[in-house]
C-alpha cells in the first residue's frame, strides 16, 4: 500500500499545530522536509513567525501536510471492501 498524504495546508505562523505527527513541511525558502514534527519552541521556532530572528525568517514554515497512518489506510480499505450482508431466510415453524 502506498503512502497517502492529506492536503497541503497553509501555515499562519501562530504555533505548531502538528506536533508529534509525521508531516511534510514547506519553508519559505523552498525547502521541503519530511519527518515527525518535534516543535521545541524557543526563540527561533520556525513555526512561530513573530519570534524569528532575521537569519531564520527565510526558513519559516509556510505550509505542511500530514501523512495518514498506514493502520488508518488499512482500516479504510477494509471498510470499503466489506462484503454486503446477506439476508437470512426465515423459516416457518411446522
Amino acid at each position: 500500500m502506498t503512502e497517502e498524504w492529506g492536503p497541503l495546508v497553509k501555515h499562519d505562523g501562530k504555533g505548531c499545530p502538528v506536533t508529534g505527527m509525521f508531516c511534510e513541511v514547506h519553508s519559505a525558502s523552498g525547502c521541503v522536509a519530511r519527518g515527525v514534527v518535534t516543535d521545541r519552541g524557543g526563540p527561533c521556532s520556525l513555526w512561530v513567525w513573530k519570534a524569528l530572528c532575521i537569519l531564520c525568517l527565510p526558513h519559516r514554515i509556510v505550509a505542511y501536510r500530514i501523512r495518514k497512518p498506514r493502520a488508518l489506510l488499512d482500516l479504510i480499505d477494509m471498510v470499503e471492501n466489506l462484503s454486503t450482508p446477506t439476508k437470512i431466510k426465515e423459516t416457518e415453524d411446522v
